[in-house]
C-alpha cells in the first residue's frame, strides 16, 4: 500500500489510468480514482455495493464486464434490460449460469457468448453451428471451445 499511496502522490495521469485498472488496488486507491476514472473502476477494480450502486446509473455496462460482480448486482444489471449491459455481462466469466442460460436462450448475444470461457461446452458447441464469422471467431480464440 506504500508504494500505492507513493504513485497516487505522483499525480501523474498516465499512472493514475494504469492503477485505476488494477484489480489489487485499494479501497484508499479506488477512492482516489474513483471521479476522474469511473470507467476504469466500475469495469476493472474490486467492488462493494456502495460503490456498484453510485456506479450503476451512469456505467452500466462497464460494470457487467467487472470479474468481480456479486450474483445479487448481477440480476440489477440484468434487470435494467440494456443491451450494452447484457452484452457486457454475456461475455463476463463471472457471470452466473443461470444469466448465462438465460442470454443464451434470448439468441441476442451470440459473439460475446462464445467469446466466454464459461459458457457450457454444449452451449459452444451449438454456436458453432451458426455461420456467422464472428461467433466462429470467437469460439476459435475462446480455450474453453470444445475441438472434437
Amino acid at each position: 500500500m506504500a508504494l500505492e499511496r507513493e504513485l497516487l502522490g505522483l499525480n501523474r495521469e498516465d499512472v493514475n489510468e494504469i492503477l485505476a485498472q488494477n484489480h489489487t488496488l485499494s479501497p484508499y486507491g479506488v477512492a482516489q480514482l474513483e471521479s476522474a476514472y469511473p470507467r476504469l473502476i466500475a469495469s476493472k477494480t474490486l467492488l462493494d455495493g456502495d460503490r456498484f450502486e453510485r456506479l450503476i446509473e451512469q456505467y452500466g455496462a462497464e460494470l457487467g464486464s467487472n470479474p468481480s460482480l456479486t450474483s445479487s448486482m448481477q440480476e440489477k444489471l440484468f434487470a435494467l434490460g440494456e443491451e450494452s449491459v447484457l452484452e457486457a455481462l454475456a461475455s463476463n466469466a463471472a457471470t452466473i449460469h443461470e444469466m448465462l442460460d438465460s442470454l443464451f436462450e434470448s439468441g441476442r448475444f451470440s459473439v460475446p457468448l462464445a467469446s466466454n470461457p464459461s459458457l457450457s461446452p454444449d452451449k459452444l458447441e451449438s454456436l458453432s453451428t451458426r455461420a456467422d464469422a464472428e461467433v466462429l471467431s470467437a469460439l476459435a480464440a475462446n480455450t474453453s471451445t470444445p475441438i472434437e
